[in-house]
């Protein structure tokens, strides 16, 4: 398990993770305030292909959008076959 740095409390924020395989995985986290939470959704930067999903990895072998942030296991369970990585998110 690799933990997370470098979130902070900007609204809008881009981070690349570096996986284990070597792989990478994009996250574009957008806090949303008519819905006091945090999605993984499309950054306002249209100049990378990456920045176009919430959610991209291996350079858009697989992508997601939409998908709330929530304190659970792993958010990304469904999707076991066909990645091999899983976000976990809880809290200090």
């Amino acid at each position: 398990m690799n933990l997370i740095n470098g979130i902070t409390d900007q609204a809008s924020q881009s981070l690349t993770v570096p996986l284990p395989d070597g792989t990478k995985l994009v996250m574009n986290l957008m806090y949303l305030d008519q819905n006091m939470g945090w999605y993984f959704l499309p950054s306002n930067n249209t100049a990378t292909d990456l920045s176009n999903y919430g959610l991209n990895w291996n350079n858009g072998q697989w992508k997601e959008n939409g998908r709330r942030i929530v304190s659970h296991p792993n958010m990304l369970r469904q999707y076991r076959n066909i990645i091999n990585f899983g976000i976990a998110c809880g809290y200090a």
